[in-house]
């Protein structure tokens, strides 16, 4: 089953708009959605439809293109392509533009999670905590830190 960027969007609760990518950010992208989550400054979330699956540096200078130095932080979802069964994800700040793959419904859920956050602070926390090691481990959310760090003395 395919979702397209505008139903990506409506199942997280938020208002979509259409947006077109512009310049030399079109191929293989198609058509584009992007909402608004509630709190301090917004919280945006951008699905984009392909044709196949993008390199991770498409993907980052599509996030670029749509974010264009704005306070806002912004997560890009790029849905499976048809031949694909994992969504690539970029964000929510330039910080952290890792592009990961993951299953939708796990990014969904961890969209979910920030955007039930009251202010976009607190919704990038809560996506940089989670997607940490959501694409590198098999045990999510679980950080490579202070008493589970894997380095020793």
């Amino acid at each position: 089953m395919t979702t397209s960027a505008a139903d990506f969007v409506d199942s997280l609760g938020m208002d979509g708009h259409e947006w077109e990518p512009t310049g030399g950010h079109t191929a293989p992208f198609k058509a584009a959605h992007y909402g608004y989550g509630a709190g301090d400054h917004g919280f945006e979330v951008l699905a984009v439809e392909v044709t196949k699956q993008p390199g991770d540096g498409q993907v980052r200078e599509l996030w670029k293109a749509r974010q264009m130095n704005q306070a806002v932080p912004l997560v890009v979802v790029v849905l499976p392509a048809p031949s694909q069964s994992d969504a690539l994800v970029a964000g929510p700040a330039e910080a952290d533009l890792s592009v990961r793959a993951m299953p939708l419904k796990q990014i969904t859920s961890l969209l979910q999670e920030a955007l039930s956050q009251k202010t976009s602070q607190a919704a990038s926390r809560a996506l940089r905590e989670h997607l940490v090691t959501a694409g590198d481990s098999p045990f999510a959310g679980l950080v490579n830190q202070g008493l589970f760090a894997d380095h020793a003395l």
